[in-house]
């Protein structure tokens, strides 16, 4: 199964020992005035499906 992506997300490059399951998500430079800028990740699991 493959997410739909949106802009501003794009897939995380898994290493090869990496153990998750499902689609994990990065969007990058999230942060305001009191936060640096880090990646934000979302784990969507196995089970996950559009609801187009």
């Amino acid at each position: 199964m493959s997410a739909q992506v949106n802009a501003g997300w794009r897939s995380y490059a898994a290493l090869p020992d990496s153990t998750v399951t499902g689609t994990l998500l990065q969007w990058d430079g999230v942060g305001d005035a009191d936060h640096a800028p880090r990646p934000l990740l979302a784990w969507l699991p196995p089970s996950y499906t559009d609801s187009d």
